[in-house]
C-alpha cells in the first residue's frame, strides 16, 4: 500500500524545523492554546483525524500523524489554521515501522509555523495539553478543534486500567480527555513543545439501554507515542528535538492549569442516561477525584445496574482509592455480568496482589492471559504474581518481552527478578535495556543505583 521510503527522503533530509527559544517560565495555557492552533492541522478523507505540523523544506511541509488516520488508500487532504485545502501526494504517505505513526507531506507557497519537539519522556503529574479535531457527531456539526489540558498518568495506573497499553508504540499516558477524530493530534508541554503523537482514548462502544441507542462509553485514560520513539526509529530525519524536560509551573500557573482541567467537566444535571453519568464520572477519575467519581458511577449503576462496565470503572476508583476489597467486589460483578472482560481480570489480581492474596492473584492473572494470550501486559502480571518462584516469573517477563521488546516496565522488573537469583550481571545488563530504551526511566535509574552498591 505504501511507497518506499525513497520517496520521502530527499525531502526529510533537508528539512529544517522553526525553533523559539525558550521562556523564563511555563507558557499560560492561552499562548499554548494559540501555539497549537497554529500548528494543529485537520486531515480529512476516508477516516478523519488531526495531525502537527512538524517540519518545512521550502514550499514542502512535513506533518507527523496516526498511521489508522492514513492508513486506508484514499485521496486526504490536510486543512491548514487558515482554512485552506492542502491536497497529499499519496507517495509522502510513511508508515513508522512497528508504530502507530505515520509522516506525510503538503505542498504550500504560504507560511505556516512549525512545531518544536521534545523527546525526554514526561513525568506523572507533570501538566499535558492535547490538540485535535473531534470527528462531527449529533451535538455538533462541524470540527472544531478541541485543546484539553490534563496530566501524565504513570505506567503503572496505564498497566492497571488501559485495555491494550505500550503496544505500536504507545507509551505516554494522560488524563486529557480525548474525542473521536482527535488521533494523531500533537500533545504539547508546558513549554508548548510535542512530547507525543495522541492515538487512543480506552472505552468502548455500548449499547445505552435507556436512550436506546449505541454510545461510546470512556473507560480508563488517554495515551500516545512519545517523540522520542520517532527519533530513535528515524534517524535520518534528524529532527532536533529538545531533550530539556518542561520547565515546572509556579504555584499561580498550577492553579490555572487546574481551573482550566476542572472546567472541562459538566455536571449532567437532569440527564437520564447510564453512559452519560459513567463517562461523567470518568471525567472526575481521570482528575482523581475519586468520591464523586464514585457519585457518579453509583448513579449510573442506579439507573441500569446490569452495565459490566460500569462495575468495572467503579472497581478502578475504588482501587485507585487503596479500597481494594471493595474493588474486588465491583470486579466481581462485572467478571458475573460479563465473564470474558480481560481488563475485569486484569486489574482484580492487582488488587489482588495489593491485599497480597498470591494464590488468588495468579488465579486472575491466568484467566485473562486465556483471554489475551499475546498480550505483553498480561505475561507482565504473570511475572509480577510470582512472588516466591523467580525462575518462573523470569520465564513470563522473558515472554513479555518477546510480545513487546520495548516494555520498559517489564525490563525493569526482569533486572529485580535477576537480582533476587543473584544474577547480578545479567540483572545490570536488563536495566541497561530499560535505560535504552527510555532513558529517563525513574525505576530503572534507582534500580540501577541499587545494583551498582550490591556490586564489589
Amino acid at each position: 500500500m505504501y511507497p518506499a521510503r525513497s520517496h520521502l527522503l530527499p525531502i526529510l533530509t533537508a528539512i529544517t524545523l522553526g525553533l523559539s527559544s525558550r521562556s523564563a517560565q511555563a507558557l499560560s495555557f492561552d499562548k499554548l492554546n494559540q501555539i497549537s492552533q497554529a500548528t494543529t492541522v485537520q486531515l480529512m478523507g476516508e477516516r478523519s483525524g488531526s495531525g502537527v505540523i512538524i517540519g518545512r523544506y521550502r514550499d514542502s511541509y512535513l506533518v507527523l500523524t496516526s498511521k489508522h488516520v492514513v492508513g486506508v488508500e484514499d485521496r486526504y487532504k490536510a486543512i491548514t489554521t487558515d482554512g485552506q485545502d492542502h491536497p497529499i501526494e499519496s507517495k509522502t504517505i510513511q508508515p513508522i515501522a512497528d508504530t502507530d505513526l505515520a509522516l506525510l507531506q503538503f505542498k504550500s507557497k504560504r507560511n505556516y509555523s512549525v512545531a518544536r519537539l521534545a523527546s525526554y519522556t514526561p513525568q506523572p503529574q507533570q501538566y499535558l495539553f492535547l490538540s485535535g479535531f473531534p470527528a462531527p457527531n449529533e451535538a455538533v456539526a462541524e470540527r472544531i478543534r478541541l485543546f484539553t489540558p490534563g496530566k501524565v498518568v504513570s505506567s503503572a495506573s496505564a498497566i492497571a486500567v488501559s485495555a491494550d497499553p505500550m503496544s505500536q508504540g504507545y507509551r505516554l499516558f494522560y488524563s486529557n480527555l480525548a474525542e473521536a477524530g482527535m488521533s494523531g493530534g500533537a500533545v504539547f508541554d508546558s513549554d508548548g513543545r510535542v512530547v507525543g503523537i495522541h492515538g487512543r482514548s480506552d472505552g468502548e462502544e455500548v449499547e445505552d439501554r435507556i436512550m436506546g441507542k449505541q454510545r461510546r462509553l470512556r473507560l480508563g485514560i488517554s495515551a500516545g507515542i512519545p517523540i522520542r520513539v520517532l527519533t530513535k526509529l528515524r534517524p535520518d530525519l534528524q529532527l532536533p528535538a529538545e531533550r530539556q524536560i518542561a520547565r515546572t509551573p509556579t504555584l499561580e500557573e498550577k492553579q490555572s492549569f487546574d481551573r482550566r482541567i476542572n472546567q472541562m467537566v459538566i455536571t449532567p444535571a437532569g440527564v437520564s442516561s447510564v453512559v452519560t453519568w459513567a463517562n461523567y464520572g470518568n471525567a472526575l477519575y481521570r482528575q482523581d477525584r475519586y468520591p464523586e467519581a464514585l457519585k457518579a458511577l453509583n448513579q449510573a449503576l442506579e439507573m441500569d445496574f446490569r452495565f459490566a462496565q460500569v462495575w468495572y470503572a467503579q472497581g478502578t476508583v475504588l482501587a485507585a482509592m487503596d479500597r481494594h476489597q471493595e474493588a474486588l467486589n465491583a470486579f466481581d460483578r462485572a467478571i458475573q455480568l460479563q465473564p470474558k472482560f480481560y481488563r475485569a481480570w486484569k486489574s482484580k489480581s492487582l488488587s489482588l496482589m495489593a491485599l497480597k492474596q498470591g494464590t488468588e492473584a495468579r488465579q486472575a492473572v491466568e484467566e485473562a492471559l486465556n483471554l489475551e494470550p499475546r498480550s505483553a501486559v498480561a505475561w507482565y502480571l504473570r511475572g509480577l504474581a510470582q512472588t516466591e518462584d523467580h525462575s518462573f516469573a523470569l520465564e513470563a517477563l522473558d515472554q513479555s518481552i518477546a510480545l513487546e521488546p520495548e516494555f520498559t516496565d517489564a525490563w525493569v522488573l526482569r533486572g529485580e527478578v535477576l537480582q533476587k537469583l543473584g544474577r547480578s550481571e545479567e540483572a545490570a545488563a536488563s536495566v541497561g535495556q530499560a535505560l535504552t530504551i527510555d532513558p529517563d526511566s525513574v525505576a530503572a535509574k534507582a534500580l540501577k543505583q541499587q545494583l551498582e552498591k550490591l556490586t564489589p
